[in-house]
């Protein structure tokens, strides 16, 4: 058992830690929020405006585009990466060679948001775009804006999220399938039951727990 005095010397050490967190983070959300009822421009004084600024908000065309678009962003970017990598795992899982296909997958992992972010201009520019390349190779009569266009930007960003995240929810989804137990399976195989029907009637039901990790971890990326 820690003493008194060992107990308060633990909290010595995260107290720098928490320090910054407080005045960097919570004390700066608190005055957002306090100032947030005040009609100011941050150099004259504030004047009280009560409830104003929110119903200026509820009533303007572009915060609530904002909305829409977050709204959509979050579901599709929940959507493509969480299932894809449910769908990349089990694929994976047990196959042949299946330490390289975790490579492949796992590799845009590693690479920055800076990095990903050249490499899907360079495939999604108009003029010199890998892609739109490819369409005129083909003698297709396609040449679109993808990062100018709406709602096409939107998608041609969605593609580079799913593509950097996919390894992440795929290794999640691996560490739980890890965790099955092999008995249920056998015994289904056993019992006639097709690979789909293992999948849906015995493993995916066991992968709940970490399904509620992958989601959540992926929600808080998507509003980030």
């Amino acid at each position: 058992m820690k003493t008194a005095s060992e107990k308060a010397i633990s909290y010595l050490f995260i107290l720098p830690a928490l320090a910054l967190v407080v005045i960097l983070l919570l004390i700066p959300m608190l005055q957002n929020i306090y100032y947030s009822f005040f009609d100011w421009d941050g150099i004259a004084k504030p004047v009280f405006a009560g409830l104003a600024n929110y119903a200026k908000l509820l009533v303007d065309r572009d915060f609530l585009i904002s909305i829409r678009n977050t709204v959509l962003w979050v579901g599709f970017t929940l959507i493509f990466p969480v299932l894809g990598g449910l769908l990349v795992a089990v694929f994976v899982d047990g196959v042949r060679f299946e330490r390289f296909f975790k490579s492949i997958f796992f590799i845009p992992l590693t690479i920055s948001f800076v990095a990903t972010g050249i490499i899907w201009t360079y495939m999604f520019g108009k003029e010199l775009g890998v892609l739109n390349n490819l369409f005129e190779l083909l003698k297709l009569p396609l040449k679109p804006s993808w990062l100018t266009s709406v709602p096409l930007n939107t998608f041609a960003m969605l593609i580079a999220w799913t593509w950097q995240q996919l390894g992440t929810n795929m290794v999640m989804f691996l560490m739980g399938l890890g965790t099955i137990p092999v008995e249920p399976i056998e015994a289904s195989i056993i019992d006639g039951a097709t690979k789909f029907e293992t999948f849906v009637h015995i493993k995916f039901p066991m992968l709940r727990p970490i399904t509620t990790v992958v989601i959540t971890m992926a929600m808080v990326n998507s509003f980030k």
